[in-house]
């Protein structure tokens, strides 16, 4: 189940009970590899079992011998699948906070009524109903952080003279393409008004947009 932020160790009397909750105990067992994912834990096993006890079979002997068998990918720190569509929603999936996706059953609860009426108008209502009807649309909402508001300097220096902000609460939306069998994004919306600005891809700042999603 779901727990309530413990409270904020150098200030407890700072209420946190209306950030997004914790898991209060480990995942449920389907949430935590998938058979894929299984796979290459297991290819990585005997990666790392031939890397320690077969020393000797390096370079163009170990190709010889194993080919393209063992070959790792690239790691994501040395590509760039970090800034593309794919690896953006990768993250909603696989990333710290897999959790928070959800499917959208009716745009005009989910995402009209709370505040993401720009998103919907950019989008298109009736295209965005079409997606849901077929159970193809999904959104991330930061709701938690529709009222809060802090200060960095304020938390580190105690100086309750600094100005307090309040943090943007986006909403992301997105959807399985045709064909495809990958979840992408479809916009961004970062700010919870009326007159909000959208982001889509193939807008000029849309790797900004997805570097601002929390």
């Amino acid at each position: 189940g779901n727990t309530a932020s413990p409270p904020y160790p150098e200030d407890p009397t700072y209420d946190l009970s209306g950030m997004m909750p914790m898991l209060d105990g480990p995942p449920p067992f389907s949430m935590w590899f998938a058979p894929s994912k299984l796979v290459r834990l297991v290819w990585r096993l005997v990666q790392s079992v031939f890397a320690k006890y077969a020393p000797k079979l390096t370079g163009d002997r170990f190709m010889k011998v194993f080919g393209n068998v063992f070959m790792q990918a690239t790691p994501i720190t040395n590509n760039d699948l970090w800034e593309t569509d794919k690896g953006f929603a990768q993250q909603f999936l696989s990333g710290t906070n897999p959790v928070m996706l959800r499917r959208v059953k009716s745009v005009k609860d989910e995402l009209t009524k709370n505040r993401g009426e720009a998103i919907v108008k950019a989008l298109g209502e009736s295209s965005l109903e079409s997606l849901a009807k077929d159970g193809n649309l999904y959104c991330v909402t930061y709701d938690a952080w529709d009222s809060e508001k802090t200060s960095p300097r304020k938390v580190l220096s105690k100086n309750d003279s600094w100005p307090l902000f309040y943090f943007y609460n986006p909403i992301v939306v997105f959807s399985v393409p045709e064909g495809d069998s990958k979840l992408m994004p479809l916009a961004i919306q970062i700010e919870r008004t009326k007159d909000a600005k959208v982001y889509k891809p193939g807008d000029k700042e849309w790797t900004f947009a997805k570097v601002y999603k929390p």
